[in-house]
């Protein structure tokens, strides 16, 4: 019987005395449990305490084989008395020495010690010699104390293998908590891969839409575009999982700092695309805003003069809508713009518009404006085409050389004149009330500019000249024409 076997069966109250005794004789270190076993018949008893005297004794000792119970002898009932005499030794079963541990070596006592050995002032009888006990036990003392020890050796066994059991748990709990985190990092990898490439083909559109001369600041474009290229290179790939936990845990570390470094990049593709889309509005409202002055100074027959000014933006395609208000409000007009609403056969979504103030002022102040005109000034805004190698002026109310019949409107939010127009564009201004007049926002329209033809705009629209002029029949001098470029 192995070490763990006989220990749980000194523990059992059914274990029969001759198995006690066998035990007793393989393993004499388990004495003290033998002594308090329920069925341990009084010459056992009396062993086993000389054994645990003689093994705390640490000196020359001989470990006794233990006696085993008479063939045919029946076990006693709980409560009987321990008998005193031992059966006859002729009777009694000798151990084999064999049977006991290695540790344990039966040493020859020397001549002296033919007397009984005294341990602790006790003396103990030689195998086979009847033992009588200080006092008598009784079957339930031992089974209490049987109870109390078996309770506590079951508890020690159990916790000691649940023990075992979750340490032998251990790696593979940690495996499997490795794996799965390898397998969501795997899936954010895949999210992000999608999202970057979606972000990457936004950019890559923009740029191909947008060039270098379509935004107020190239270095954005270029920024993106070093973004782009970048994203072409990123290994979006899931690695196959490992065998070993290590190398798992390696593995999601590293699918950890690539979708930190993917997500990363989408934000920047993201944040470049913002950035382009800022920097060429910025050029849009660079072009519609009134940036451009031209100033004229006229004088009539009796010296009266006066000074026009316009401040004038770029072409602005009818179709954007949002560009036009944001143009018309630039130069100080309210709510939308005037011109969106087509009347007159007027159609503003395939034309062009520009935007821009005009003031008219009276450089003869020791005489009143009234003088002008019967106190009007009237300001002529012409466009003029390139026809037949000459610059002309359109007619009523076509523009002609365009390739195309085109219309002309003009607003004007003048308090004297609004809604003025026809085949010469002019404005209108009331005098009568100061020696200044504006500045006061104002818009020309042309109609069919963006044709099936000409999808990107007549080419054409680069050759008009605005010429600027007052009704006073006198000198002119100054920026009497002017070109001005387009927004697109």
């Amino acid at each position: 019987m192995d070490r763990l076997g006989a220990w749980t069966a000194l523990h059992d109250p059914a274990t029969a005395a001759a198995d006690l005794a066998a035990i007793a004789a393989q393993y004499p270190e388990f004495a003290s449990a033998v002594e308090v076993h329920p069925n341990a018949y009084p010459e056992l008893v009396g062993w086993a305490r000389h054994t645990v005297a003689a093994l705390a004794a640490g000196g020359a000792r001989t470990t006794p084989a233990a006696p085993l119970l008479e063939v045919g002898e029946t076990e006693r009932s709980a409560g009987d008395d321990v008998p005193s005499v031992r059966p006859a030794a002729s009777e009694v079963l000798a151990p084999d020495p064999a049977l006991f541990a290695p540790s344990f070596q039966a040493v020859t006592p020397d001549a002296s010690a033919g007397e009984a050995m005294s341990v602790a002032g006790e003396p103990v009888a030689e195998p086979g010699a009847g033992i009588t006990p200080a006092r008598k036990w009784r079957l339930s003392d031992r089974r209490v104390l049987w109870t109390v020890g078996g309770v506590l050796a079951v508890l020690v066994l159990i916790g000691g293998g649940a023990a075992i059991w979750n340490a032998a748990l251990v790696p593979q709990r940690e495996k499997d908590a490795a794996v799965a985190a390898f397998h969501d990092d795997a899936a954010q990898l895949d999210t992000a891969a999608f999202t970057l490439a979606s972000s990457a083909k936004n950019a890559h559109d923009l740029l191909a839409a947008i060039g270098d001369d379509s935004v107020a600041d190239p270095s954005a474009r270029a920024s993106l575009q070093k973004l782009v290229d970048e994203a072409a290179k990123v290994d979006v790939t899931k690695p196959g999982i490992a065998g070993d936990t290590a190398a798992i845990k390696g593995q999601t570390a590293d699918l950890q700092k690539r979708v930190e470094t993917i997500q990363k990049l989408s934000s920047g593709l993201d944040d470049g695309v913002s950035a382009v889309k800022a920097s060429a509005q910025a050029l849009v409202d660079r072009k519609i805003a009134p940036s451009s002055t031209y100033t004229i100074e006229a004088t009539d027959g009796n010296g009266n003069k006066e000074r026009i000014t316009i401040k004038i933006g770029s072409w602005v395609k009818g179709s954007d809508a949002a560009t036009l208000d944001k143009a018309w409000n630039l130069v100080g007009g309210k709510d939308k713009m005037p011109l969106s609403v087509g009347s007159d056969g007027f159609t503003p979504a395939d034309g062009a518009f520009v935007f821009g103030t005009v003031q008219i002022e009276n450089l003869t102040t020791a005489f009143p404006a009234a003088n002008f005109s019967g106190g009007s000034a009237w300001v002529y805004l012409t466009p003029l085409i390139k026809f037949d190698g000459m610059f002309t002026n359109w007619h009523d109310p076509s523009f002609e050389g365009m390739g195309a019949t085109m219309q002309a409107r003009q607003y004007s939010s003048g308090s004297a004149s609004d809604a003025v127009g026809g085949a010469h564009p002019l404005i209108k201004a009331d005098m009568s009330k100061g020696n200044t007049w504006g500045p006061v926002p104002f818009v020309i329209g042309l109609d069919t500019v963006f044709t099936p033809n000409n999808p990107n705009g007549n080419p054409k629209l680069d050759d008009i000249q605005f010429s600027l002029g007052s009704t006073i029949v006198a000198k002119v001098t100054g920026d009497t024409t002017f070109r001005i470029g387009k927004s697109w």
